[in-house]
């Protein structure tokens, strides 16, 4: 019934809009129109499902990227990132909760965010001494907490 009523409607009672604008923008000013009734939301409904359409990703590249990133980490030279209760490299990504799936996280944290808002490339990025410092001692404790 809302789509009906949205589709009746005229432009001058809808939020201006262009191809420039945010279409989330738009959705957001949607769901503030009142119904002059009841002084309720016009398209509750309408509204939050177009917002949900919103989140759905254009394509699985993002994820694909994910995937491959996950690949490249958890190789056979690195099969100490997480070990099972047998003493064997863990097999899956969700299978020893405090070692490999943290570590894994850790790293793919920082391999997307690291050079986010930062202008240069891995290879002329040099940490300064704090983060440094921070690291070593992440690593130690999480070494300390494994025996």
């Amino acid at each position: 019934m809302e789509f009906c009523t949205y589709q009746a409607a005229s432009a001058c009672d809808l939020p201006k809009y262009s191809t420039t604008d945010r279409v989330d923008a738009f959705w957001t000013a949607m769901s503030h129109i009142k119904d002059p009734a009841t002084d309720q939301p016009a398209y509750p409904n309408l509204c939050q499902f177009a917002k949900h359409i919103l989140l759905i990703p254009h394509s699985n590249a993002y994820c694909e990227t994910l995937f491959s990133i996950v690949r490249k980490i958890t190789t056979d030279t690195r099969s100490s990132l997480g070990r099972c209760k047998e003493g064997h490299a863990s097999t899956t990504v969700y299978k020893d909760t405090h070692g490999i799936r943290n570590t894994l996280c850790g790293i793919l944290a920082t391999k997307i965010n690291i050079f986010k808002d930062v202008n240069t490339s891995c290879h002329s990025w040099n940490p300064d001494a704090k983060l440094l410092a921070k690291a070593k001692s992440a690593t130690y404790t999480a070494l300390s907490q494994r025996q």
